[in-house]
């Protein structure tokens, strides 16, 4: 839990740049973020593979990266309105 203070943090990483996005540390690759993280995790993930294979291509993690990035910009609008609809309480979870 990066939110938690007391989490260690892979070198280089702030705790407000590990809050600000997604990311994975892959033995294997290092840190990874954005983009290039989801599709780190579906490959691993049962069903998901194919989908991570083909994110994993630079020309699709290059339009999922610039997706993402606009989603992020969005986030807290979309935080606000799942608030006001119950979806999400008070505490956050």
């Amino acid at each position: 839990d990066v939110a938690d203070a007391v989490t260690s943090l892979p070198g280089g990483l702030g705790r407000s740049a590990a809050l600000a996005r997604f990311h994975v540390f892959s033995p294997s690759a290092g840190l990874l973020s954005g983009a290039a993280a989801f599709a780190a995790v579906w490959k691993r993930l049962p069903g998901w593979k194919m989908l991570g294979v083909i994110a994993s291509h630079p020309l699709a993690e290059f339009f999922l990266e610039w997706a993402y990035r606009v989603f992020l910009r969005f986030r807290p609008f979309i935080v606000v309105l799942f608030s006001f609809s119950g979806v999400v309480s008070s505490s956050g979870r």
